[in-house]
């Protein structure tokens, strides 16, 4: 089905998974808060795949109780860029077998229940066919993160009369982080009912020139995604009224939205499509179609 570097934990319900589609649909039909709660609220569904953790884990000889392992706090180094210049001309296929089976497990991990790992695996998912000696040391801190966070998972509560059932976002952008490209990052998460439904964390599709301008093609592709979870939500009869908060803290990006004088120099039709945007103190408020 062509995932991105992200995932959706809809898409599983409607095209792919057996094992997520026959959960949602548990969840919908005894009422938990996955979606609404029709009876006293008595526990918090989780999405946890900490046996798969643990099984990917040992096939690629990280023990969880291996105390000679460090666990990580953070599935990748802050201070560290990772670029084509650390790939080798001719790549060691030892190493080049290590790599891809470590991205492939995090592939699976972060289209399923870890929008954590996502930042990270679109970085190493970059590298995939030349890794280098760096790109793996960045993966291996990613298995370290993962030992030490294996029983993590989404999620979901009762966030209150007033935000059950409501769909909620965040988006931001790293202006020209990609050091090859020097295109921008996207990152948006979407949350039902106190749990993540939604994540995203990719590179930007052109270059922009100024860092609003990476904010607002950001927000425009959450404004996609969340015209694309209300009608999935329509369909599971959750209509939502109203339009979809989604969180944006740029100013300008914000004003730009506002100011169709100002948006018409910025981004493609594409862009345009769906991000209609009001200033709400700091929050950037969606103004979808509530059909």
């Amino acid at each position: 089905m062509g995932w991105k570097p992200g995932g959706r934990v809809s898409d599983y319900v409607a095209l792919g998974s057996r094992w997520l589609r026959r959960r949602v649909v548990r969840f919908h039909r005894t009422s938990c808060p996955f979606f609404q709660a029709r009876a006293p609220w008595r526990l918090a569904p989780c999405l946890c795949d900490s046996r798969c953790v643990k099984s990917l884990l040992a096939v690629l000889r990280v023990g969880v109780s291996d105390v000679l392992f460090i666990s990580e706090l953070t599935p990748m180094d802050p201070n560290v860029r990772l670029t084509k210049r650390d790939s080798p001309e001719v790549v060691d296929p030892r190493l080049h077998r290590r790599m891809r089976s470590i991205v492939g497990c995090l592939s699976y991990l972060v289209n399923m229940t870890r929008p954590d790992l996502a930042f990270t695996y679109s970085q190493l998912s970059k590298f995939f066919q030349s890794p280098g000696p760096v790109h793996l040391a960045a993966a291996e801190r990613a298995l370290a993160y993962l030992r030490g966070t294996y029983n993590e998972g989404i999620t979901y509560c009762d966030p209150g009369e007033e935000r059950r059932n409501k769909l909620t976002g965040w988006v931001d952008s790293d202006f020209a982080a990609d050091r090859d490209t020097r295109k921008s990052m996207t990152g948006y998460l979407f949350s039902l009912n106190g749990g993540a439904v939604s994540w995203r964390s990719s590179r930007q599709g052109g270059v922009t020139f100024s860092s609003a301008e990476a904010e607002f093609v950001a927000a425009s592709q959450a404004g996609q995604e969340a015209v694309y979870l209300r009608a999935l939500l329509r369909g599971f009869n959750f209509r939502q009224f109203g339009a979809t908060e989604i969180w944006e803290y740029n100013a300008s990006c914000i004003m730009m939205s506002e100011n169709p004088a100002i948006r018409s120099g910025f981004g493609s039709a594409r862009d345009m499509l769906t991000l209609e945007c009001i200033i709400c103190g700091s929050s950037c408020v969606m103004a979808t179609s509530s059909c």
